[in-house]
């Protein structure tokens, strides 16, 4: 995971340009979280586009996403639906930096998928609960 005071995060692209700035707000706790999620997923996904801020945002909201509630993760991890497929437009190139940052965060989000998966809770997070 590069650090967001990398110089790369200056070269990267988003909708509006500021996808670290709305990440350093998410994970600092500043504001909304369902609505630092919504903004910075508009931001790295905006009409189904890929940004070469992605693949460094993504890392992050991996390790972020761990710490969060059941709710929460499964907020946010459907919140970068879009993100993670635009990639498929637009695929990296194996052994770059922003292949291995996508495919960093990308592990990650997986990780927190299955665990929510497994979680006999998930149902009832998800407004399913049979009782």
């Amino acid at each position: 995971m590069i650090t967001l005071d990398a110089p790369v995060w200056q070269t990267l692209s988003s909708a509006g340009n500021d996808a670290d700035k709305w990440l350093r707000c998410l994970l600092a706790g500043e504001g909304d979280l369902h609505e630092n999620i919504q903004i910075l997923a508009e931001d790295i996904s905006h009409q189904l586009s890929y940004y070469s801020a992605t693949a460094y945002v993504l890392p992050h909201l991996a390790a972020f996403c761990h710490g969060l509630s059941p709710k929460d993760k499964v907020f946010l991890i459907a919140q970068m639906g879009a993100a993670i497929a635009a990639e498929a437009d637009c695929p990296l190139s194996p052994g770059t930096e922003p292949f291995r940052e996508f495919e960093e965060g990308l592990a990650g989000l997986c990780r927190e998928t299955q665990h929510l998966l497994t979680d006999p809770a998930l149902p009832r997070l998800l407004g399913n609960d049979p009782d």
